[in-house]
């Protein structure tokens, strides 16, 4: 495995340096993402965040937001 340095992020509550860690199966809805490479933080009780969706995920996906529902609609888009 390759070593992986530890990445500079900005979060409301500050700067941290995290360490990415690659993840061999993530689920979200109907989907399986593998080998994805992610930075694991704990937020802040107060943050009212429970995590972060990154564009590496995102970029995946044709994706429609719902404010009005809370919702989030993701699209596999073919080829990822």
């Amino acid at each position: 495995m390759k070593e992986l340095k530890k990445t500079r992020i900005v979060t409301a509550s500050g700067v941290e340096y995290v360490e990415p860690i690659t993840l061999k199966k993530f689920k979200i809805g109907n989907f399986v993402l593998e080998d994805l490479q992610v930075y694991a933080h704990t937020f802040p009780e107060a943050s009212f965040s429970l995590g972060v969706l990154g564009l590496n995920v995102i970029k995946q996906f044709d994706t429609s937001i719902l404010f009005s529902k809370g919702e989030m609609i993701l699209s596999k888009i073919e080829g990822f």
